[in-house]
């Protein structure tokens, strides 16, 4: 689900003139996801307990 997530915040039908671009898209977009965001969709019972 992180990867549907990353494609709805930054790779939308997108053509990049090179692999810099991707990785600098990528690198941008995953800087942007809050920690809470990342815990809504990575966060089960199990994991969240372990804290």
């Amino acid at each position: 689900q992180i990867w549907k997530e990353l494609r709805i915040q930054g790779f939308r039908n997108e053509v990049f003139a090179t692999l810099e671009a991707v990785i600098d898209r990528l690198s941008k977009t995953i800087n942007k996801l809050t920690c809470d965001t990342v815990k809504s969709i990575t966060g089960r019972d199990w994991i969240l307990e372990l804290n």
